[in-house]
């Protein structure tokens, strides 16, 4: 049977007769039985009664089954700073890819930036990117892959590839560029190109003579404003300056033939200026000397050196004049110097770089000229096949080279 007690202190009034505290102590059991005992202690230490009954409240069982409530310990947790949240797609690109050589959409292309692949509707892309070394791959049935560094402040921005059947054998045959005195050394194999607007000088006289050849200055004048038309990227800013005197009165010109009864050979290496003179030659009509920088995959310079003709400008000697510009202004080299012989009828295309014993030369810049200057001049220097723009560039001030292209009589 369960008892428990309830102790109830009676508090009279504490008077001289009076000076006692009543103890009442009833017992209850579960008959509702009860009973009563009424104990009257005296004292006159009220204090110690309070006491002893404050100690039975807080140890453990006194009174009987009771329990002291010990409170939940206080846990100091440090603060945790919290993580910063990564953007997943920090950069986003959209835009169009078209064929280079028309200018046409080019459809079904699957774009890779930062080893993910995005999709194009016809030829059209909009996506956003993760962070990553951000260079784009561009590859698709109707196109040579292209690869490229991309600069991610862009966000619209158009491509314009090589189509997949267009002959890159030629295209390759007109930027690789050998030695003149040993075709088996390779200067350069990739894009050379102008990075800064070339100035042209062109000289009114002849050196070592009075002979005005002003007529064939403005003539090449004249095909230079029409180069400037072609809309290539820094081409299209070049200046003309004629220069009332010869070579000989620049003091920029520097002249390697050694006597007046050579060949004049000369070029300028300053100030991104190409110097053009007239001058007789023997048993060639052209000389041109392109210097470059081949880290950089640029040039800084140049001089043509045209031979003389005392007849008035026809359509063969202008046919002179655009080649030697090729040289010197499109980055082109002979590209049938570059093909073997035997694939000449099957690799080689119509072409002014080309020489009239190879029947494929154009006495203009023909389709396939034009393609490869949209190419080189739509590309960063150093683009290697089939179609790799560099990653990395190079500013080294001490590989300043010359190339030198001669050109022969009937050529």
């Amino acid at each position: 049977m369960t008892i428990f007690q309830v102790v109830i202190l009676l508090f009279p009034p504490l008077t001289k007769n009076h000076s006692h505290i009543t103890l009442l102590v009833c017992n209850f059991n579960n008959s509702n039985q009860k009973r009563k005992d009424v104990v009257f202690l005296k004292t006159k230490k009220i204090i110690l009664l309070f006491t002893v009954l404050m100690l039975c409240t807080l140890l453990p069982n006194c009174g009987g089954g009771g329990s002291a409530i010990v409170p939940n310990p206080v846990i100091n947790t440090p603060s945790v700073t919290p993580v910063p949240t990564i953007n997943q797609n920090p950069g986003s690109l959209k835009g169009k890819i078209y064929n280079i050589t028309n200018n046409s959409a080019m459809n079904g292309c699957t774009i890779n930036l930062n080893n993910e692949d995005f999709s194009t509707t016809n030829n059209k892309f909009n996506f956003n990117y993760k962070s990553g070394d951000n260079i784009i791959t561009i590859s698709g049935p109707n196109n040579i892959t292209y690869n490229s560094p991309i600069d991610p402040a862009i966000t619209n921005q158009d491509f314009y590839l090589l189509p997949f059947d267009l002959n890159t054998v030629f295209l390759r045959a007109m930027i690789l560029k050998k030695s003149s005195n040993d075709p088996n050394i390779i200067l350069n194999k990739d894009t050379l190109r102008w990075n800064t607007p070339p100035k042209i000088r062109i000289y009114t006289k002849m050196p070592y003579s009075d002979t005005d050849v002003s007529e064939i200055a403005n003539e090449i004048n004249t095909i230079l404003l029409t180069i400037k038309g072609f809309n290539f990227d820094t081409l299209k800013d070049l200046t003309v300056e004629i220069y009332d005197g010869s070579p000989l009165d620049d003091p920029e010109w520097i002249t390697i033939s050694t006597s007046p009864t050579e060949n004049f050979e000369g070029h300028i290496v300053s100030n991104n200026t190409i110097g053009i003179c007239i001058s007789p030659l023997e048993g060639i009509v052209g000389i041109t000397f392109a210097a470059y920088s081949d880290s950089k995959g640029e040039y800084s310079g140049g001089g043509i050196t045209l031979t003389y003709k005392d007849s008035p400008v026809n359509f063969s000697y202008k046919s002179i004049i655009w080649h030697e510009l090729g040289h010197a202004l499109m980055g082109a080299s002979h590209p049938f110097e570059n093909i073997e012989e035997s694939d000449w009828p099957s690799l080689l295309e119509p072409s002014n770089m080309n020489y009239t014993k190879t029947g494929k030369k154009s006495y203009t810049y023909s389709e396939y000229d034009m393609q490869v200057f949209k190419f080189i001049y739509s590309r960063p220097s150093n683009n290697t096949k089939p179609d790799t723009n560099p990653t990395i560039f190079t500013n080294s001030e001490e590989d300043l080279k010359i190339i030198k292209f001669t050109d022969p009589e009937f050529f």
